[in-house]
C-alpha cells in the first residue's frame, strides 16, 4: 500500500460509514472498519504524517454514529484501544490520544446503566489501566515548558488522562477490581501495579494538580481514590504478609494514607456549614474512613511493625493533630503500639520519644493541633498502658510529650500576636529551658536560643539580648573544629563562631550599659588573641575593654525598678498559670505604669487590689487575676557594696545586678494598736523570694522558684528603718560634697523629712515605744537590739549633723531660711534624745559613707575629680595629710561649712579613706562628723572636760590629719578645695608630719608603726587605748624618710605622764599649724576630739575638719598650757602656726552652744573598746578571710586577677 493513497483513503474512510449503515447491518460495518483499522501497519512502520492521519480516523471513528451502538463499540473498541495503547507506550501524539480517550469515556459514562459497558470496561481495564497509569507519571515527571501556551497544552493534556483515569476506576466494581487482581500471574507484578497505582494517586491529590476553585473535581478525585484504595488494601494483606512482606509497598500506602488525610480540601472545619452538610451527606467524611483502614492495615502488620518504628510516627501524628474527634480516637492507640513494640525490642522507647518531640515542634508551629488534642492524647495513652509493666516509664514518657505540647501551644498563640511582649519572650524562654533541661535537644535548644535572641533585639532588650547569646558561646570551645552551616551561621570553625558570639555578645552587652559583663568578654578573647599571637586584633580588644571601663565612670546608668507579678486562674497560658514572677522595669518605668503595660498584655486580667497570697479560688477560677506590686532586690554579695572608696556609679551596678533574692515587706499591728505611738504594734511580714535564676539573665522576668515569710517586731523593724534611712543619708552627703549631685535639693527633702519627723515624733516614738522600763524588763531577750536601736539614733544625730554643715556650704540663697529652720529644729531633735531612764552601756557603730570619704576617686585625673581640682596629688604624699584647725562643737558656721570642702583634693588615694564614725563620747547623742579623723586621744573620754563657752571659735587643737590606720574613731567627709586653698597647699615641704599636742604626755604620744592597709574596716571593734595601765596609741603607717625645712623640724617636749581628772575641766584655745614636723623615734598625736566631750552635756560636740584659709604662717611659743583639772603639762614649743579668725553666720550652730547642756547619767557612758579597727586589704589586694576561730589572716596575698563567669553567674 502506497502512504498517498492510504493517507487519503484514511482521511475520507469515517465519512461513507453512515451510507454504509443503510446498506449494511451494523455487525456488518463494524467488521469492515475493524478489518480496515487492523490492517493498519504499528506505529514503528510508518512515518508521522501516516500517524497522525492514522489517529485522526480513529477519532472521527469513535465520534461516528457508528460507534454509539453497543453492538458496533464491543466490536471496534479492541482495535481502537490497541493503536491508542501502541501510541501512549511511544509517548507519540499525546493529545490526540487524549482526545480519543476522553470520547470513549463519555459514551462509557453516559451508558452506564447498559449491560454491555461492564464488558467494555473489562476490555479497557486489560489493554489500557497499565500504560494509563504510565503515561501519567511519565507526563507529571516532565518539567512545564516554558511558554504560556505550550503550558497551557501540557496542562489540559495532563486533565484529560487524569480525568480518563478517574472515570475509568470510579465504572470498575467489585469484579472489575478482582478480575484486575487476578490478572497478574506472578507477585512482581502486583507489586509493581500497586506501586503505580499508590504514585499516581499521591500526584493527583497534590494541591496544584486542579485549579483552587475546583472543589467538586477534587471531592470526585478523592473519593475514586480512597474507593480504589479500599479495594486494593486486600491485596496487600494477602499478597505481602508474613513471608512476604515487602516494606516498599506497605510504607508506600500509608504514605497515601497520611497525605490524602491531610489535604487541605478535605479540612471539613474550614467550610461553612451549608457546604460542610452537603459534602458530608454526599461523600462522608473520608477522612475517618482512612484513618479505620490506617489503623486496620497496622493492626495487620504484627511484628512487621517495627519496620515503621520510628519511620511512622512523624506521619501519624500529623495526622492526629487534624482537629476531628473519631479521627484523633482511631488514630492515637498506634502510639501506645508504638511504645509496646519498641519496648519488646529495645527495652525502652526513646526512639518513640525523640520522634514525637521533633516532630511537634514543628507540626504544631505549622498551626496543627489545639488544647483539646493535649487532653485526648494524654487521657487515650494514659487508660492504655494501665496494664503494661512499662507502665511507670510510659507514664513519664506521656507527661513530657504533654508538657511539650502545652509550651508549644503557648508559644504559636503567643507568636500570633503582633508587638514584642513580655509573653513572647516568656513563652520562648520557658520552651528553650524545656529542650534544654527536660529533653536534652541540643539542636532546638540552639534554634529558640535565636528565636529568643531575635526576639530581645527587636524589643531592644540589648542585656537580655547578650544573655541570650552567650548561651550557645558556652556550648563552642576555642577549637579548629569544622561546623557545618546551621542557621545563619556559614561552614566555619568553632574558633571563628565562638569569635563571632563573642563580639555580638559584647556589643550588645554595651549598648545594654552592661559594661561589666562587656570587660569579662573582652579579657577571654583577648587572651584568645594573645595566645595566637594576634596583636592587631589584641590591641583593638585591649581599647575596646579600655573604652567599657570609661563609660562605666562617665555614663549614667539608671537604676531599674523590679515587681514581682503574680499569674492566677486557669485563663493564663500554661508557663504562667498559678505562678508568681520577679520582672526587670524597663528605665523610668515606676509602678503604675508597669501595671497598665501588663493589663494592656492581658486586657482580660483584673488586678488584684491587695497583695495577700490567693486562696484556692483564685487558682481554680475561669479568669485571669494579676497580683502586682514593687519588690527590693537583695544583692548577693556585699562587698562591693560595702567596700570604701568605691564611686556610686560602680556600686549601682551591683545593686542591681545578679540579684537572685528580692524582699516584700507588709506591715501590720498585731495586737491592740496604740492611738498614741503606734510603733509599739507595728510589726513587719518581710517576704523574701527567690528566683530560678538571676537578673537580668535571658529574660526581663525570672519564676519565683521559693519565697520565705518572716515576721520583723517593731523593735527590728525600727532598727532596719533607721539603717536604711542613715545609709540614705550618707550617699546624698556623698554625692553632695564629690559634686555628684546637680543640684542640693534631694539632699535638703531628705534632712528635711529626717529633721522634721523627729522634730514632730519620729525617732523620739521609738524611745518612748522601746527605752521605757516597761517594755526593757517585759524583753529582756531585746537588749542587745535596744542598743543597736540607740547606737543608730546617736548615728543618725552624728549624720545629720555633718549633713547640715555640708547643705550649708551648698545652699543657694534662696533656701537659707529653710536651712536656718532645719538647724533650729536639729537641736531640738538632739534635745529630744536624752533617754536618761535607758540604762546599758552602748556603743556607737562606725559610721561609713557609701562611697569612703566624700572625694574624688584613688588616681583619677583632675578633671574628673571636681571642678575645681587642678593636679593628681601621689599615695601617700604629704599633702594627703593637711594640718587642720577644729572648731567648736556646737559650730555649724557657714564659714565652717564652706571650709569641709577643703579636703577633698588634698586626698585623692583611696586608701586615705576618711571613714564617718560616731563618738564614743558618754555625753554623746550624735557623732562628731566634723572632728579631725586623723587625731586620736589616748586619754579616756570620761578624763576629758566639755569645751568652755569662751572657746565657741576655738576651744581644742587638732595635729595635723594621720593617715586612716591611725583613724580608729571618727572621720571628715573633705569635699574639694578652693583654688586659693590648693596653691597653699602646692606650697607646704615634703617632709610636713603631723604636729605634736603639747597637752599630751610622751606615753600618750608615742605610737609604733605597725603595717596595715590606709583603709579602715568598719566592721571592727576600736581597741582599748589602756591595757593594764600602760596607754596604747592605735598604729600608724609606715611613711618614707622625709626631709623638710629647719623651720618645720623643731624637737617636741614630752613631760612625764600624769593622770587626768575625771571633774569637769576647760581647754584653753588651740590654733594649730597646717606644718609638720619629724620628731626623732616619736609621731606624736594630738588630742582627739573625737573623744571629747562634756559630761555633763546632753548633746555632743560637732568638731570640724577643715583647712584654714589663712596662708601666713607665725611661730608660736608656749601658747599652750594645762587645762585645769587636767594633770596632765605640756612645755611650750615654738611652732610656727596659721593665724585665722572666725566669724560665725547670722544664724548656725554657733548658736546653739548657748543652750543649757542636759546632762547624761553615767551609765549611759559608752566604754572605749580595748582592739583597735581592723583594717581590710587595699582594692587590688586579696581580701584576708577570716579563720574558723574568729581570728583574722595576717598575710593577705596578693588579689587573684578575676575569673570569667559562666552565664549562670553573670
Amino acid at each position: 500500500m502506497k502512504l498517498k493513497p492510504t493517507a487519503v483513503f484514511l482521511s475520507s474512510f469515517p465519512a461513507v460509514y453512515s451510507e454504509l449503515l443503510k446498506l449494511f447491518d451494523v455487525r456488518e460495518v463494524a467488521n469492515l472498519v475493524q478489518d480496515t483499522l487492523g490492517s493498519l501497519p504499528t506505529i514503528m512502520h510508518v512515518d508521522d504524517a501516516l500517524q497522525a492521519v492514522k489517529l485522526q480516523c480513529i477519532g472521527k471513528t469513535v465520534e461516528s454514529q457508528l460507534y454509539t451502538n453497543p453492538d458496533s463499540r464491543y466490536i471496534l473498541l479492541p482495535v481502537v484501544l490497541h493503536h491508542l495503547h501502541m501510541h501512549l507506550q511511544e509517548q507519540k501524539d499525546l493529545i490526540m490520544c487524549a482526545r480519543i480517550l476522553s470520547n470513549v469515556f463519555c459514551l462509557i459514562k453516559k451508558n452506564s446503566s447498559e449491560k454491555s459497558v461492564l464488558e467494555e470496561i473489562d476490555v479497557i481495564v486489560a489493554s489500557l489501566l497499565d500504560i494509563l497509569l504510565r503515561t501519567i507519571l511519565e507526563i507529571t515527571s516532565r518539567p512545564q515548558p516554558s511558554g504560556s501556551t505550550m503550558r497551557l497544552q501540557f496542562q489540559d493534556v495532563t486533565g484529560e488522562f487524569v480525568a480518563c483515569l478517574l472515570s475509568l476506576l470510579r465504572q470498575m466494581t467489585d469484579r472489575h477490581y478482582q478480575q484486575l487482581l487476578d490478572s497478574f500471574n506472578t507477585k512482581e507484578e502486583l507489586r509493581d501495579f500497586l506501586l503505580q497505582i499508590f504514585t499516581v494517586f499521591r500526584i493527583l491529590i497534590r494541591p496544584e494538580m486542579f485549579p483552587k476553585d475546583w472543589t467538586v473535581m477534587r471531592l470526585v478525585a478523592n473519593n475514586v481514590i480512597i474507593t480504589t484504595v479500599l479495594y486494593l488494601s486486600d491485596a496487600l494483606r494477602k499478597n505481602f504478609l508474613n513471608e512476604n512482606f515487602d516494606y516498599k509497598i506497605w510504607d508506600s500506602y500509608f504514605y497515601l494514607a497520611v497525605i490524602f488525610i491531610n489535604q487541605l480540601c478535605l479540612q471539613l472545619e474550614m467550610f461553612t456549614p451549608s457546604k460542610k452538610k452537603k459534602v458530608l451527606e454526599k461523600y462522608g467524611d473520608m477522612r475517618v474512613t482512612m484513618g479505620c483502614e490506617i489503623f486496620s492495615m497496622w493492626q495487620n502488620l504484627g511484628e512487621h511493625k517495627l519496620h515503621f518504628i520510628p519511620a511512622l510516627i512523624g506521619p501519624f501524628l500529623e495526622v492526629t493533630l487534624i482537629p476531628q474527634p473519631d479521627l484523633r480516637n482511631v488514630m492515637i492507640p498506634i502510639f501506645h503500639d508504638m511504645m509496646h513494640w519498641e519496648q519488646r525490642r529495645s527495652g525502652n522507647f526513646k526512639q518513640v520519644e525523640a520522634k514525637l518531640i521533633d516532630k511537634l515542634d514543628s507540626l504544631m508551629s505549622e498551626g496543627k493541633g489545639d488544647e483539646t488534642y493535649r487532653e485526648l492524647f494524654n487521657s487515650i495513652l494514659l487508660k492504655k498502658i494501665e496494664r503494661e509493666t512499662w507502665r511507670e516509664s510510659g507514664v513519664s514518657l506521656i507527661a513530657t510529650v504533654t508538657r511539650l505540647m502545652e509550651r508549644l501551644l503557648d508559644y504559636r498563640d503567643c507568636m500570633k500576636m503582633g508587638e514584642v511582649d513580655g509573653k513572647k519572650i516568656g513563652c520562648t524562654v520557658s520552651l528553650l529551658n524545656f529542650y534544654k533541661t527536660e529533653l536534652n535537644k541540643e539542636e532546638m535548644y540552639i534554634r529558640y536560643i535565636h528565636k529568643l535572641y531575635d526576639l530581645h533585639l527587636k524589643a531592644q532588650n540589648f542585656t537580655e539580648a547578650a544573655y541570650t547569646l552567650l548561651l550557645y558561646d558556652e556550648l563552642l570551645e576555642w577549637s579548629d573544629r569544622p561546623l557545618r552551616e546551621f542557621l545563619t551561621y556559614p561552614m566555619q570553625t568553632e574558633w571563628q563562631r565562638k569569635e563571632h558570639l563573642h563580639l555580638a555578645i559584647i556589643q550588645n552587652f554595651d549598648r545594654g550599659k552592661c559594661w561589666e559583663n562587656g570587660i569579662i568578654l573582652c579579657r577571654k578573647i583577648a587572651e584568645q588573641y594573645e595566645s595566637y599571637y594576634d596583636y592587631r586584633n589584641l590591641s583593638k580588644m585591649r581599647m575596646m575593654e579600655a573604652s567599657l571601663y570609661d563609660k562605666i565612670m562617665d555614663q549614667q546608668r539608671l537604676e531599674p525598678e523590679f515587681f514581682r507579678v503574680g499569674f492566677y486562674g486557669k485563663k493564663f497560658p500554661f508557663f504562667l498559670r498559678n505562678k508568681e514572677f520577679v520582672c526587670r522595669g524597663h528605665d523610668y518605668e515606676r509602678l503604675e505604669a508597669f501595671q497598665q503595660r501588663m493589663l494592656n498584655e492581658f486586657p482580660h486580667a483584673i488586678a488584684m487590689q491587695h497583695a495577700n497570697q490567693p486562696d484556692e479560688t483564685i487558682f481554680q477560677a475561669e479568669a485571669q487575676y494579676l497580683q502586682i506590686y514593687a519588690v527590693t532586690p537583695i544583692p548577693e554579695s556585699q562587698e562591693v557594696l560595702q567596700r570604701e572608696g568605691v564611686p556610686d556609679n560602680i556600686k549601682s551596678f551591683y545593686k542591681v545586678n545578679h540579684i537572685w533574692k528580692f524582699r516584700y515587706d507588709r506591715p501590720f499591728h498585731k495586737g491592740t494598736k496604740d492611738k498614741e505611738n503606734e510603733f509599739k504594734s507595728l510589726w513587719v511580714e518581710r517576704t523574701s523570694l527567690y528566683l530560678v535564676q538571676s537578673l537580668p539573665g535571658i529574660s526581663r522576668w525570672f519564676e519565683v522558684e521559693k519565697r520565705e515569710v518572716v515576721e520583723m517586731s517593731p523593735l527590728e523593724n525600727a532598727i532596719e528603718v533607721l539603717e536604711n534611712k542613715n545609709q540614705q543619708l550618707k550617699t546624698l552627703i556623698s554625692q553632695c560634697q564629690t559634686r555628684q549631685m546637680q543640684n542640693i535639693n534631694p539632699l535638703t527633702m531628705c534632712l528635711n523629712g529626717v529633721i522634721d519627723a523627729a522634730v514632730n515624733g519620729g525617732v523620739s516614738r521609738y524611745q518612748e515605744a522601746f527605752f521605757v522600763k516597761e517594755y526593757i524588763l517585759s524583753h529582756p531577750e531585746d537588749g542587745e537590739k535596744i542598743a543597736r536601736l540607740r547606737e543608730l539614733m546617736l548615728e543618725q544625730a552624728q549624720i545629720l549633723e555633718f549633713g547640715l554643715a555640708v547643705h550649708e556650704k551648698f545652699v543657694p540663697q534662696d533656701m537659707r531660711p529653710l536651712h536656718k529652720k532645719l538647724v533650729d529644729q536639729f537641736f531640738v531633735m538632739k534635745s529630744s534624745l536624752g533617754i536618761q531612764e535607758f540604762s546599758a552601756c552602748i556603743q556607737a557603730s562606725p559610721v561609713h559613707f557609701p562611697n569612703g570619704s566624700p572625694r574624688v576617686c584613688r588616681n583619677s585625673a583632675p578633671a574628673s575629680m571636681s571642678p575645681d581640682g587642678t593636679r593628681v596629688i601621689p599615695r601617700r604624699s604629704p599633702l594627703s595629710y593637711p594640718a587642720v584647725n577644729r572648731y567648736s562643737s556646737s559650730s555649724l558656721s557657714s564659714q565652717a561649712s564652706a571650709e569641709v570642702s577643703n579636703i577633698t583634693g588634698q586626698s585623692e588615694s583611696s586608701d586615705e579613706v576618711f571613714n564617718m564614725q560616731p563618738s564614743p563620747s558618754t555625753s554623746s547623742l550624735s557623732s562628731t562628723h566634723s572632728a579631725s579623723p586623723n587625731v586620736t586621744s589616748s586619754a579616756p573620754s570620761s578624763a576629758r572636760a566639755s569645751p568652755l563657752l569662751s572657746d565657741k571659735h576655738k576651744h581644742s587643737r587638732e595635729n595635723a590629719c594621720l593617715s586612716p590606720r591611725e583613724r580608729p574613731y571618727s572621720a571628715v567627709y573633705p569635699t574639694p578645695v578652693e583654688p586659693s586653698q590648693r596653691l597653699l597647699f602646692n606650697h607646704i615641704g615634703d617632709g610636713v608630719l603631723p604636729r605634736s599636742d603639747p597637752n599630751l604626755s610622751a606615753p600618750e604620744k608615742a605610737v609604733n608603726p605597725t603595717p596595715s592597709s590606709w583603709s579602715l574596716d568598719s566592721g571592727k571593734e576600736a581597741k582599748n587605748m589602756s591595757d593594764g595601765g600602760k596607754l596604747i596609741s592605735p598604729p600608724v603607717p609606715p611613711r618614707p624618710t622625709q626631709t623638710a625645712s629647719p623651720a618645720r623640724h623643731t624637737a617636741s617636749v614630752s613631760p612625764s605622764p600624769a593622770g587626768r581628772s575625771p571633774l569637769k575641766g576647760s581647754v584653753q584655745s588651740f590654733t594649730p599649724s597646717p606644718v609638720e614636723y619629724h620628731s626623732p623615734g616619736l609621731i606624736s598625736i594630738s588630742n582627739s576630739p573625737v573623744l571629747s566631750g562634756s559630761y555633763s552635756s546632753g548633746i555632743s560636740s560637732l568638731s570640724r575638719c577643715s583647712t584654714s584659709e589663712t596662708s601666713g604662717f607665725e611661730n608660736q611659743v608656749n601658747e599652750q598650757s594645762v587645762a585645769p583639772g587636767s594633770g596632765s603639762g605640756h612645755s611650750g614649743s615654738e611652732e610656727p602656726v596659721r593665724r585665722e579668725s572666725k566669724t560665725p553666720p547670722p544664724y548656725s550652730v554657733y548658736e546653739r552652744t548657748l543652750r543649757r547642756p542636759v546632762p547624761l547619767p553615767h551609765s549611759l557612758a559608752i566604754p572605749v573598746t580595748a582592739e583597735p579597727p581592723a583594717l581590710p586589704p587595699k582594692p587590688l589586694a586579696a581580701r584576708s578571710g577570716h579563720l574558723e576561730n574568729g581570728t583574722r589572716r595576717t598575710d593577705p596575698g596578693p588579689r587573684p586577677r578575676p575569673l570569667p563567669r559562666k552565664v549562670s553567674q553573670l
